[in-house]
């Protein structure tokens, strides 16, 4: 990837994003805490070593 590319730049940083879908959850009147968990079966078949919990 080219840091000077647009579309790279355009691209929010994964730990915004998710901040961000966290805050839409917790809006929601009947939650009251969100979890975060690793899709460890994606990541497995990627080819990325996940530890085991």
């Amino acid at each position: 990837m080219n840091a000077h590319d647009r579309a790279f730049i355009a691209v929010p940083p994964p730990g915004e994003e998710q901040a961000e879908a966290r805050s839409i959850v917790l809006a929601q009147p009947a939650t009251k805490d969100v979890g975060r968990e690793l899709n460890r079966e994606s990541l497995t078949a990627h080819g990325i070593e996940v530890p085991q919990k």
